[in-house]
């Protein structure tokens, strides 16, 4: 009775800290329930306590980052602990060794946000005036950090990497262990692309075989002068995808050529298609959208340079799942031609009407 109990607490908390989008953050208020919950009795403290830590430097504990980095750090064995401390200065103390191995719970890692919350903690710890601090102690913390995630037996669902920041960010990326880690991932948000960090996406064609969900966020793309380079390791990245559901594209300017014939990639398996502030410049076609027999939900949100053959293209498809087509535009930039508005609403209307005449039939079902 005891196990089922624990197993319905886990269902409930699951169900407080489902995101539709496993890249947005929870509002406060997910985690004030939490907090609430673990003050309840062990049972539910021991329940409650990973989902808290599934995603641990989000912006929302912005203000626990240098608590939450000791935590860690706790974690690590003496001969390392004491490394650090030679390193800043043997200003801080650890805490003692903690109640659970939270470094075990991690799901979601945003790559930025860890950097992030690893410079608060030097800064803090060190007294520093953010005017100046040492680059490789930053490296150093970041290594020992993403090493205990990987030796703690966690299972990463999600990763964040911004690939235009600098190479060095990512030195840990070439470790086999770390590379296995992240071999599971189902989601993945890649923003920014550069020519430095290129190795990344050759690492990320390689080892992420199984991705569900991709969302890419990169502008100006055309403006590195190298890329030629870039654009092959993208189109190899894509056309190794060949499970996803859900990919969504937004701020791409010159990058979605690159995109639009990959699609074909996952036309057996593709459900959401969402594309956001896109310029279609230097598209032609996007004929392979015509095998999408899966695909449930499009959205085009301000979108521009959109080709009138590529509409046409769209219009002809007989999408047989197609439930919902979400298109947003305003009065100035961003223009659709009437025929695809149109479309559009033929789609959203087909689909309200048969929720409706569905919810009448099941209501004169259960009422005989």
């Amino acid at each position: 009775m005891s196990l089922l109990i624990s197993d319905i607490l886990d269902e409930i908390f699951q169900h407080l800290t489902a995101l539709k989008n496993p890249f947005n953050y929870h509002s406060s208020e997910v985690y004030d329930n939490l907090y609430s919950c673990i003050l309840v009795n062990k049972q539910w403290c021991d329940i409650a306590i990973p989902h808290l830590w599934r995603r641990p430097f989000s912006s929302v504990h912005s203000y626990a980052q240098y608590k939450i980095l000791m935590i860690y750090l706790s974690l690590l064995d003496k001969s390392k602990q004491e490394k650090i401390k030679i390193e800043l200065g043997h200003k801080f103390s650890y805490i003692c060794t903690p109640t659970y191995n939270y470094a075990s719970f991690i799901r979601h890692l945003d790559y930025a946000e860890l950097i992030s919350a690893i410079r608060s903690f030097y800064f803090i710890s060190t007294k520093n005036n953010k005017t100046f601090f040492k680059e490789e102690i930053i490296f150093m913390l970041s290594d020992l950090v993403r090493e205990l995630f990987v030796k703690s037996g966690s299972r990463l669902i999600s990763l964040r990497v911004m690939l235009r920041d600098c190479s060095k960010w990512f030195a840990g990326f070439d470790d086999p262990a770390f590379r296995s880690w992240i071999s599971g991932i189902h989601n993945l948000y890649i923003v920014g692309l550069s020519e430095e960090t290129c190795h990344i996406l050759q690492i990320l064609t390689d080892d992420c075989k199984f991705l569900m969900n991709l969302s890419i966020s990169v502008w100006n793309f055309e403006t590195d002068k190298n890329s030629q380079i870039l654009e092959d390791y993208v189109v190899d990245f894509l056309n190794s995808q060949q499970n996803l559901k859900i990919l969504s594209i937004y701020d791409c300017d010159g990058f979605t050529r690159l995109i639009i014939p990959s699609l074909k990639s996952f036309s057996c398996s593709l459900e959401r298609l969402s594309l956001e502030y896109v310029d279609f410049s230097g598209c032609t076609n996007w004929d392979s959208i015509n095998t999408f027999n899966k695909l449930n939900t499009l959205t085009i949100s301000y979108c521009y340079n959109l080709p009138q053959k590529m509409v046409r293209t769209l219009l002809d498809c007989r999408f047989p799942k197609l439930q919902r087509v979400n298109l947003q535009e305003d009065s100035n930039s961003y223009i659709y031609p009437k025929e695809l508005l149109d479309w559009a609403f033929s789609i959203n209307i087909m689909h309200a009407r048969f929720k409706h005449l569905k919810k009448i039939e099941n209501t004169d079902l259960r009422v005989w």
